[in-house]
């Protein structure tokens, strides 16, 4: 008996580390009839890596669950937790997710790993103009400030490296998120509890009666929290917040939508930021290939030019051809300009219309740029389509 538990043990570990090593971001456990099947996102693309038996699923999940500190029994309902790890002298931070499925328990791991970014403004942002921009905006004492993106797409490290930038002993940064993915010193974090009532409405309530100068609201779902957010914005702080849209213009036309004054919102949105993260070749194995006519013409490019790009292959040295992933980042600054345009109640397309009368570089630019710069391929820049 001791030496099954010591064998589930070790598998456990070992995919920890498997995990860490190849810098995975999730960790997908998914229950078959007569296995477990693991897969890491790795890159933003999930890899299956291995399966656990029959004779081991049950004692394997049992496991995960102990150094979740979660109840072992129960297998009807879901359970959230964390699990803290020391691998090789650095500590990780684990979010699991437990859901009962008809084959049994799916368990999703979030590996929060410090380790892998940097946080700095200035390995965010590629472009010395977009950077300038970048620093103006978040530099202003009051209004609000969004980041919109899918899920995935790295807003919250974004909003992190915001923060992180702003820290100082003059400022009191107070936060409500849902979850606390990364735990900074010199930020105030909370965390939303629905179960006790304790939501992101009432949360950030609670903060604007705590002295505030910068504000991180998580998330802007319901009307409630994004009127109380735009109000902090007017009340002279400032306040970050993530919105899930495709690109700027969708999120500014998502908070016209909404049951909020209008004159107020416009008065205090100071800037949006919408992003995409892009998995860059690997510069050992890449491979140089001619653009054809048809892809040309799809992007926008001159036809009668020769245009060399490439595409991923694969080595000892990668990933499936790939290295690493990036940031390609649209950032609007909201103007007079662009404040007039609102009041107006402009569709979706006269706001992007107006963007790119005012040479506001979108996601698919600069993904072109870094595909004709050989950094990625056609594959990464068709993902940029809206």
């Amino acid at each position: 008996m001791e030496k099954d538990i010591n064998s589930i043990i070790e598998i456990c570990d070992d995919m920890f580390d498997d995990a860490i090593r190849l810098k995975a971001t999730d960790i997908h456990i998914e229950p078959y009839d007569f296995s477990l099947r693991i897969r890491f996102r790795i890159l933003g693309e999930l890899k299956i890596m291995r399966e656990i038996s029959r004779e081991d699923k049950d004692e394997f999940i049992a496991r995960l669950k102990v150094i979740a500190k979660l109840d072992v029994a129960e297998k009807r309902r879901p359970q959230d937790g964390r699990i803290n790890l020391k691998i090789k002298d650095e500590n990780i931070d684990v979010r699991i997710s437990i859901l009962p499925l008809l084959r049994g328990e799916k368990i999703v791991l979030r590996i929060l790993n410090k380790n892998n970014f940097t946080f700095n403004i200035n390995q965010l942002v590629r472009d010395e103009g977009e950077l300038n921009l970048l620093n103006k905006v978040i530099n202003k004492n009051n209004g609000l400030i969004l980041v919109s993106g899918p899920a995935g797409s790295g807003k919250t490290t974004t909003i992190y490296t915001i923060l992180n930038k702003l820290k100082t002993e003059k400022n009191n940064i107070m936060t409500i998120e849902d979850p606390v993915e990364y735990i900074f010193n010199g930020i105030n974090q909370s965390q939303t509890n629905y179960s006790v009532g304790y939501t992101f409405e009432l949360g950030l309530n609670s903060i604007l009666r705590q002295d505030p100068d910068i504000i991180l609201v998580g998330e802007l779902r319901e009307e409630g929290t994004t009127q109380l957010a735009i109000r902090a914005a007017e009340t002279g702080h400032l306040v970050l917040s993530s919105i899930h849209t495709n690109d700027c213009a969708s999120a500014i036309f998502r908070l016209l939508g909404m049951n909020v004054k209008k004159h107020l919102l416009i008065s205090a949105l100071n800037a949006m930021i919408s992003q995409r993260l892009v998995r860059v070749l690997c510069e050992n194995c890449k491979e140089k290939i001619d653009m054809k006519k048809e892809t040309k013409q799809k992007l926008g490019l001159d036809l009668s030019r020769k245009y060399e790009i490439y595409r991923s292959c694969g080595c000892d040295q990668c990933i499936d051809g790939y290295k690493e992933r990036i940031a390609i980042l649209e950032i609007v600054k909201v103007d007079q300009e662009i404040r007039r345009l609102l009041e107006k109640n402009p569709y979706i397309d006269d706001i992007r219309e107006k963007l790119h009368e005012k040479h506001i570089k979108s996601l698919m630019e600069s993904g072109i740029e870094l595909l004709l710069e050989g950094k990625i391929s056609l594959e990464e820049v068709e993902k940029l389509k809206i």
